[in-house]
């Protein structure tokens, strides 16, 4: 019948737009999780060059004694 076409059609829509959306999201959370990945890592890096440094700082402190 027409109507069983018609939702057919429509089903096989709804499917794709689903899938199509699904990827999308998946695609965005990747891409999220990737900056967020190298924001911390630059991060810890700076952290860390602030903790070396304050470590050398100390280090001359206590010779210049």
């Amino acid at each position: 019948t027409p109507d069983l076409l018609i939702t057919n059609q429509l089903l096989y829509q709804l499917s794709y737009t689903s899938e199509s959306s699904i990827c999308s999201r998946i695609h965005s959370l990747i891409s999220s999780a990737y900056i967020t990945y190298h924001i911390l890592h630059h991060l810890s890096t700076l952290f860390l060059n602030f903790l070396n440094f304050f470590e050398a700082f100390s280090f001359f402190e206590d010779v210049l004694e």
